[in-house]
């Protein structure tokens, strides 16, 4: 490989007599030591091509110097492998077995000789270098290594013909090595040549930045960088864990646990199946029967001796259910955003989170200029900081349940903020100068003190150097919205439907006349469903399109029992089914005793259905329901079947396919 060239100036330009040829010998300052192969001398100078070839040199595809900037690509663990991994686990399973760069522990192989760590960047790119750690809990570490590229996976190319690479000399030190010049693969493997303790990595590829299209960032979290090209998201604060959204691990859980029985996963998930309120379960593998049953999962935990399986057709999992890239208190991201996205005409953003605590401050968005300023949850509401700013969503958050955040920021300085697709607060604030990003340095999840801290679940992050409409925002959010009602209702009422109208998805106990249809405020009987579960439902057909302005809503009257959270779904046809106000969670904010206070829920805006079902997020005890339709101008403005499907923008329309999500 060629490592450098010039004329000398001195030595007669180190002119050589063939007569007088001394090889590894000096004075004793000077004299070398070692083994020798061979020898081979020519009488002419050879080309770069002619020294690589009598070398055994094949380099990798050369690639064109970085456009633009560079990114560091550390990958899901799925994308990683190796010769071997101490103890045999599967990426991403053990201490042993975590490569990611910032991840707690790394790799360590098996054996100690002729071993790799490679990566599989998904596609073939510009590649510049390699970053590399040591193991974040022992005194494991790489002291050189050697790097292969690979565009197929088979056909293998040292790096600078073999070049040995300085590597790591502690645990947690990043350690960049940059190629004399760029290559060409998808596959990269690090060979170990020198070691403290074990052969042990944690690495990641520096790549070219991709240009990013239409000026706008989608990171899907199942990695740190866009799939839309441009700069990555970097973790300077400490790494979470990449979830992957499959539904099967090999991992157990904790939950609350329904029903255990003595049986092997086919068995077991049938039992599952069979139970409306099992949200998943895990099995135990290698020969042994077990079968848990779980109502909900607090988290899974990486055992081999267990696989577990989430039932993905369900609420729960698309509402609930912790995948994604799960952050921990102090972490979060840092965006230099500004290669791809200006705010100078306007900026847009979308995440969906999951908090697990939505009580006390959790700083969503900061931006470089702003100091502590920024856009927060506090006390289960979507604010900002400093609170004086006008901007806060009337929604009360819940803990533990995904929602679509969104902002948007215009060049006048206008702030709307967005809930599941859903406005919900807008003003121009009067601070850092009106949240204008400085789109150099955004902070994502992360504050610097540990009181405003946030933790959870991020499924996805999409960044725009525009402003979207507000049917845009609706759009990209999953929300689909119903027919809005046009008319201020002139006949107002209560209205309470006849028994044969009313449906749901199971009743507790039909011979106790307590457990009946729930229809009516203080009424004798409740609707409480067989099973605690999201995926309960009680539905109201109320005979054609009717005007619904809300509802009035009590627990049962003799338990205590009573659903304190819900969310409402309307349809016109009883096949497509649309949430009302974007998936808005209702609340009700009587707790234990307070089951015979009534709570009036009133809808942001007038909706027009057919049918209506309320699905039971949050209870206390048991999910009960007694209610009146409240405001329910029944068959006042109603719409034709035919009309459905046919409005247009101002109607809010998009109902001609079922709604995404729950």
């Amino acid at each position: 490989y060629l490592c450098g060239s010039g004329k000398v100036k001195t030595n007669d330009g180190f002119t050589m007599n063939p007569k007088e040829v001394v090889f590894l010998r000096g004075n004793s300052d000077n004299a070398a030591s070692g083994y020798i192969k061979s020898i081979r001398l020519w009488k002419s100078a050879l080309q770069q091509s002619q020294m690589m070839k009598k070398c055994g040199c094949k380099l990798p595809r050369a690639a064109g110097k970085c456009s633009k900037g560079m990114i560091t690509y550390s990958p899901k663990y799925a994308k990683y492998s190796a010769s071997s991994t101490y103890g045999g686990r599967k990426m991403g399973r053990s201490y042993n077995s975590r490569p990611r760069l910032n991840a707690q522990s790394g790799w360590v192989s098996g054996h100690y000789h002729d071993q790799y760590l490679q990566i599989d960047i998904g596609q073939n790119r510009t590649i510049s270098g390699i970053v590399s750690q040591g193991h974040s809990d022992w005194n494991y570490w790489t002291t050189t290594f050697t790097v292969k590229v690979s565009e197929d996976g088979s056909k293998w190319k040292q790096i600078e013909c073999g070049r040995i690479f300085s590597g790591n000399k502690d645990r947690n030190t990043m350690v960049r090595n940059m190629f004399a010049d760029p290559v060409y693969g998808r596959y990269v493997r690090l060979y170990p040549k020198t070691w403290s303790g074990r052969p042990s990595l944690r690495a990641g590829v520096t790549l070219c930045e991709k240009k990013c299209s239409e000026a706008r960032l989608d990171f899907q979290m199942d990695g740190f960088i866009s799939k839309t090209g441009g700069p990555m998201l970097t973790t300077p604060w400490g790494e979470g864990r990449f979830i992957d959204p499959k539904g099967e691990y090999d991992s157990s859980i904790s939950g609350t646990v329904l029903e255990y029985s003595h049986v092997k996963d086919a068995r077991c998930r049938k039992k599952c199946e069979k139970r409306p309120d099992c949200v998943a379960y895990t099995a135990r593998q290698g020969g042994h029967r077990g079968c848990y049953l779980m109502g909900d999962v607090r988290q899974l935990y990486d055992n081999s001796g267990y696989k577990s399986f989430f039932m993905t057709d369900r609420t729960y999992y698309k509402l609930r259910a912790p995948y994604g890239y799960r952050f921990f208190r102090g972490q979060g991201f840092d965006l230099a955003a500004d290669s791809c996205v200006s705010s100078k005409t306007g900026f847009s953003l979308i995440m969906e989170l999951r908090l697990e605590r939505t009580t006390g401050w959790s700083r969503l968005l900061g931006s470089s200029s702003w100091g502590q300023k920024g856009f927060y949850v506090k006390d289960k509401k979507f604010t900002t900081y400093p609170t004086t700013t006008g901007l806060q969503c009337d929604e009360e958050l819940k803990d533990e349940v995904f929602y679509k955040f969104g902002i948007t920021r215009n060049s006048e300085g206008e702030v709307v903020m967005y809930l599941n697709g859903r406005e919900c607060a807008k003003a121009t604030p009067g601070v850092a100068d009106h949240f204008a990003f400085d789109t150099s340095s955004i902070i994502v999840l992360h504050d610097g003190n540990h009181h405003y801290e946030a933790e959870g679940f991020i499924r996805r992050l999409m960044v725009w150097s525009k402003v979207l409409r507000q049917s845009q925002m609706a759009k990209l959010s999953g929300c689909v919205e119903g027919i809005y009602s046009k008319k201020e209702c002139k006949k107002q009422q209560d209205f309470v439907p006849d028994a044969k109208r009313i449906t749901f998805s199971s009743i507790r106990d039909r011979n106790q006349g307590r457990f009946g249809q729930g229809r009516g405020i203080n009424s004798g009987g409740s609707w409480t469903p067989a099973r605690n579960s999201v995926e309960e439902y009680y539905q109201v057909d109320f005979g054609s399109n009717t005007t619904l302005h809300g509802m009035k809503t009590q627990g049962d009257s003799g338990n205590g029992w009573g659903i304190t959270s819900f969310i409402v779904k309307i349809s016109y046809n009883k096949k497509t089914w649309i949430s009302v106000e974007c998936r808005r969670v209702f609340s009700t904010p009587w707790q234990g005793a307070g089951q015979n206070e009534i709570h009036n829920t009133v809808f942001q805006k007038p909706v027009k259905a057919r049918y209506l079902r309320i699905y039971p997020l949050e209870w206390q005890g048991a999910p009960s329901l007694r209610m009146t339709f409240q405001n329910a101008s029944v068959a006042v403005d109603a719409v034709t079947e035919g009309e459905v499907g046919a409005g247009g923008e101002e109607e809010n329309g998009r109902r001609d396919k079922e709604e995404a999500g729950p």
